[in-house]
């Protein structure tokens, strides 16, 4: 019988900085077979474990494509994400999954996309940002609404350059702390009729869960339907598979039946968001 606990073995083949408390990890896995069949859907997530610690859901911010190996951001928050922080470039790690519903491509394609993220929810709409890029003709407009406590705690920031060669991108800071040019407010502030097209189109939502019920509000005022609306979500996932209940809410399993909703399904599923 199968262990679905399995983890399959991958390599940190490197690492970047991308804020005082957030590494961006590039992993391949040692075999090429697992390299082969590893596939999956914008939103779903994989379970990263350590030697002497415990297991952690990560969201994957690589496009699908992206073969030879993937790509993930971590923000230190506990005591998994210390240990790894201290792994070095050709250390080990194991990989299992990826797990949960996420979004299908055929749902976006030819359609207008508005991407909404706060914090580290920036790390997994990076993926469809860099599917975008290489299949641009398939989509109409595509915007990026991205805030962040200061210019300091934005994600990416070295990739916006690029990224504007394909999609507008609008990024903001809660506070302006010196030295920032850009737009300052909260990422409400800038979901608006100039930045985000609603006709035929989607909105892809993540960022952290006081964000959710302001930011679907501005998107349902300027026109977005519920069913058009989709959510990313974190609860506290223990296994991903369903197997320990950590994550259950309202009898809804964020990790098999999420973590991606649809704003027409989270709102009928008391607590989620």
């Amino acid at each position: 019988m199968k262990n679905i606990l399995e983890s399959k073995e991958a390599i940190i083949s490197q690492i970047k900085r991308l804020t005082a408390d957030t590494k961006h990890f590039t992993l391949r896995f040692s075999d090429l077979r697992d390299r082969e069949k590893f596939n999956f859907d914008f939103g779903q997530f994989v379970m990263l474990s350590i030697l002497g610690f415990s297991e952690i859901p990560l969201g994957v911010c690589s496009a699908p494509e992206q073969k030879e190996n993937f790509e993930i951001a971590v923000r230190q928050a506990g005591t998994t994400t210390k240990g790894l922080f201290k792994l070095k470039l050709g250390d080990k790690v194991g990989i299992r999954g990826p797990y949960g519903k996420g979004i299908k491509i055929s749902a976006l394609k030819h359609k207008n996309i508005a991407l909404v993220a706060g914090g580290i929810g920036l790390s997994p709409l990076r993926s469809i940002i860099q599917h975008i890029s290489w299949h641009r003709k398939d989509f109409g407009r595509v915007s990026l609404v991205y805030g962040a406590k200061n210019k300091y705690e934005l994600l990416f920031s070295s990739e916006y350059d690029n990224w504007k060669k394909t999609i507008d991108v609008y990024p903001t800071v809660d506070e302006d702390i010196g030295g920032w040019t850009g737009r300052v407010g909260l990422v409400t502030k800038i979901c608006n009729p100039k930045t985000l097209k609603c006709e035929k189109a989607v909105a892809i939502v993540c960022g952290p869960p006081i964000m959710y019920k302001s930011v679907v509000e501005k998107l349902i005022g300027l026109g977005f339907k519920d069913k058009d609306i989709y959510l990313l979500l974190e609860r506290h996932m223990k296994c991903g598979v369903g197997l320990c209940q950590h994550c259950v809410c309202d009898g809804k399993y964020v990790c098999q039946d999420g973590p991606v909703f649809s704003h027409e399904e989270a709102k009928e599923i008391k607590g989620l968001i």
